[in-house]
């Protein structure tokens, strides 16, 4: 696998995440709506039981409980943030070592082929060096042959 194609494939993966983040932050967006129209309608509604004789004390009270109540769910989004982060950043390591384990099975493939034709090269070396050896030891030991048939046939 090519370092292009890797970097691709990382560069998916970091669009992925970043569209689930978008969609996760629209979600925490709406919640965070809903939090605030909430808090408008109580806000209206102490407006409403003040005017009808609600004692600041009561009211204050009731702003404390509600203040808890926001930042009570404030920490739970802050909480599912952080978890779904922490499993994001594991998921993308895991997929990313994935990758340069292929990467490097690959590679490892690709040198053993490599040392595999230079051994066959070799082999095939050693054997035409065996072979034009033995053809020039024959020719040599045929020539040595006549010269003898030639000299025992002259007589010398």
């Amino acid at each position: 696998m090519s370092e292009t194609l890797l970097r691709d494939r990382i560069e998916l993966e970091r669009q992925k995440l970043r569209e689930a983040d978008i969609n996760r932050f629209g979600a925490i967006e709406r919640k965070a709506d809903v939090t605030t129209v909430l808090f408008d309608t109580l806000r209206e509604e102490f407006r409403k039981w003040r005017e009808g004789a609600v004692s600041d004390e009561d009211l204050d009270k009731r702003e404390d409980k509600i203040m808890s109540a926001v930042k009570e769910q404030l920490g739970h989004i802050c909480d599912h943030l952080a978890t779904q982060n922490a499993t994001q950043s594991n998921e993308i390591l895991t997929k990313v070592g994935q990758m340069f384990t292929e990467q490097k099975i690959t590679m490892a493939k690709d040198q053993l082929a490599q040392s595999h034709a230079l051994l066959e090269a070799n082999a095939n070396t050693r054997r035409e060096i065996i072979r034009y050896g033995v053809g020039f030891a024959l020719s040599v030991i045929g020539t040595v042959i006549a010269a003898l048939i030639i000299f025992y046939a002259t007589g010398r």
